[in-house]
Formats: C-alpha cells, sequence, structure tokens
C-alpha cells in the first residue's frame, strides 16, 4: 500500500485476506493468516492515528478495520461453535487497538503457534470483532474450547477479582464453566445460564439465495418467492430496486412483516449471526457480499410461523403490534400452558436463512424447556 487513503486498495488487501482465508489447509496456515490480518489491521491503525482532523477519511478506515475483522469472525465462525460464539461475545463490543499492545499480540500469535505445532486450532480474539472474552481461543473442543487470558504481571491471590482485571477473569471462568457443564451463574449477570439441547436438524434456503445472487451479479438484481410468506432479494449496491411484473406484494398487505439486509449484522458485528463469507456459494459472490457490493434481501410475514406443531406444542399467535415491532412475542402452547418465545429467533430466518419449518421447531422445543424449567432454576 502507499500509505494515502485509496479504498480501491483497501479493497484489494481486503480481497487478498478473503483469499488467504479460504485457502486454507494447514494449522501452519492458520497461523500465517492471523499474521498477515494482524499486519494489515496495525497498516489501518497507523494510517489512522496520522489523519486526526479528517474525519471522512477516519470514517474509511474505521470501516477498513472492521471488514478486515470480519474475516477474524468468519475464521470464529468456521473453527467453533454459533452457541459458543454468542458465550464469547457477550462482552465490550470494541477490540481495542493493536498498535497499543504490540507485545501481548505478538504473545497471543506465538501461542497460536505454538497450539498449531500440538495439533490444536487457536484463534486470536483482537483479531475479531465477535470474540470478546479472552485472548486465545484454543479449539480443543468447537462447542468447548480453551479461553486463554494473558496478563502482563502477576497479582496477588487475594486481590486476584478485583477492579477490570478481575471481572474480565470472572467473566472468563463463568463463560468457561457454562460451555463445559451447560449451567453456570456469570458475573454480571442475574439468572444463571442454561443450555437447550436441539434436536431438531438444521435446514436453510441458500439455493433459494445461491440463485438470486448470480442473477443479481449478471443482471443486477433478482427475486425470488421462497413460499406465499416469503420472498428473497438480491441486488447490486447501486441499482435501484425495481419490483418485477410477475412479483406480487399484495400477500404481505396487512400482515406482521420482518424486511432485512445481510448487510445489517455484517457491518454491526452481531454475534448471532455468521458473515457470508461461510455460505455455501461461489467464492467470487461471498466477496461481494462481503464487500456490500450485492446485497441480500429477504422479506418475511410473521403469520408463516402460525400452525406449527412439534412434541406436543403448537405456535398459536404472534403479537407483532406497530409499539412491539423487534421485541414481539410468540405464544407457544403446551395444554393449558402458554410460554411467550421473543421474536428475535426470526433473524435466523432473515439473516442466517435458515427455514421457517426450522426455526418454528426451534422455538417450541425452548419452550417446552421453559416448561419443564422450575422456578428456581432460572434463565434459559
Amino acid at each position: 500500500m502507499t500509505g494515502e487513503i485509496e479504498p480501491s486498495e483497501f479493497i484489494e488487501v481486503r480481497r487478498r485476506i478473503f483469499n488467504h482465508l479460504d485457502a486454507l489447509d494447514s494449522l501452519d496456515a492458520l497461523f500465517e493468516f492471523q499474521a498477515q490480518l494482524a499486519l494489515e489491521i496495525l497498516h489501518a491503525e497507523s494510517l489512522k492515528a496520522r489523519i486526526q482532523k479528517d474525519k471522512g477519511r477516519r470514517l474509511i478506515l474505521r470501516d477498513h478495520m472492521r471488514q478486515l475483522r470480519s474475516y477474524g469472525d468468519s475464521l470464529a465462525w468456521l473453527m467453533l461453535h454459533s452457541h459458543t460464539i454468542r458465550q464469547l461475545g457477550k462482552n465490550e463490543p470494541n477490540p481495542p487497538w493493536l498498535t497499543q499492545q504490540q507485545n501481548a499480540l505478538g504473545e497471543a500469535l506465538d501461542i497460536v503457534k505454538e497450539l498449531g505445532s500440538r495439533g490444536i486450532a487457536g484463534i486470536v480474539a483482537d483479531l475479531t470483532n465477535i470474540v470478546r472474552i479472552g485472548d486465545v481461543i484454543s479449539v480443543t473442543d468447537p462447542e468447548c474450547p480453551e479461553i486463554i487470558e494473558l496478563k502482563a504481571s502477576a497479582v496477588p491471590e487475594e486481590r486476584k477479582y478485583l477492579g477490570r482485571r478481575g471481572r474480565q477473569l470472572s467473566r472468563m471462568e463463568g463463560t468457561g464453566k457454562y460451555l463445559k457443564e451447560g449451567r453456570a451463574r456469570v458475573y454480571g449477570e442475574d439468572l444463571t445460564r442454561l443450555v437447550i439441547e436441539s434436536n431438531v436438524p438444521v435446514s436453510h434456503t441458500f439455493d433459494w439465495v445461491a440463485e438470486a445472487v448470480a442473477n443479481a451479479h449478471d443482471i443486477g438484481q433478482a427475486w425470488r418467492r421462497i413460499s406465499d410468506h416469503q420472498l428473497v432479494i438480491a441486488i447490486q449496491e447501486d441499482v435501484e430496486i425495481i419490483v418485477p411484473n410477475d412479483i406480487d406484494l399484495s400477500c404481505f398487505s396487512g400482515r406482521p412483516i420482518v424486511i432485512g439486509s445481510h448487510m445489517r449484522p455484517l457491518e454491526e458485528s452481531w454475534t448471532t449471526i455468521a458473515p457470508p463469507f461461510g455460505w455455501p456459494l461461489p467464492a467470487d459472490h461471498r466477496f461481494l457480499l462481503m464487500e456490500g457490493e450485492i446485497m441480500v434481501i429477504q422479506i418475511l410475514d410473521l403469520t408463516a410461523f402460525l400452525g406449527f406443531s412439534h412434541g406436543g406444542g403448537k405456535i398459536v399467535d404472534v403479537d407483532a403490534t406497530h409499539e412491539k415491532i423487534g421485541s414481539g412475542l410468540f405464544r407457544v402452547r403446551f395444554g393449558d400452558r402458554v410460554v411467550h418465545i421473543p421474536s428475535t429467533m426470526v433473524r435466523q430466518v432473515v439473516y442466517s436463512h435458515q427455514t421457517v419449518k426450522y426455526v418454528a421447531q426451534k422455538m417450541i422445543e425452548i419452550a417446552a424447556a421453559v416448561v419443564e424449567l422450575k422456578p428456581e432454576e432460572g434463565a434459559v
């Protein structure tokens, strides 16, 4: 790179990082990828530090650093279970500047290299947006990894859990215990976390997404109707949305609907939605999705969930009044018991492209577990 703020050069850098990650074939390559990613983030930080008064260029660099770390996020999603990522992401959302802790970064990379020599994958947390507990994640088990915390100096045992450092250690230990045992009270939380195992095999709508993205790549935009309740749209960044003549949107009139773009969880670094790097699409299409040059939008009618039954439970209602958009509740009935499930699970359909049937069955399984809980057992 030249040292100037040239967005086209940043795109080339991210393309090289994408290709490096896409070609991973060994633990040595895993270390080399993270070392290269660290160098690119450090370079971007040094550029940003030199332009304190230029807000426009600083925003470009801020986005570039987030996009670089989205490949660290993609690595985490390749190596870890989705439930594990959610637990490791429950902490402060902003990663630190690497230039302020280069010694710790070097030590973390050394640990990744050492783990690799023992046949274990390692992930440097500060090279991601979403891993917010620990410094290195040792992937001894995708569902229950080891969390390694690096500290510059020893602390007397009696002061071990004091201050910010103590809070970090408490959260790390609580999260580790939860992942190992399936139940734990984590520092800063009022209720106990409890794992609910799902027996429903996951299913997706990626066939429709892949077809829409391929057509959008060729002609600008594409619409695909998955069902009477669900549409997927793929569109190039600078193309205006035009509703085709053969698409009837009247079926959504008066219905509670959710509309979401894949760019929102990517730009906001959600810990619940995997980046499109891992979608089953051609590499060129995945890179365009990571860059936002093609956007995938899904329109979902929430009444699609009504009537689904599974294991003795049935989804009987959805409350999506204007005042509660985003926090509406699904009601699941088991005999004379009704359990309210947050509508946030809908995000798995809109952004992760899981099928309505799969997510509905998961909702009912969670409701069933709530019915079985004793009041003193706390949260799910």
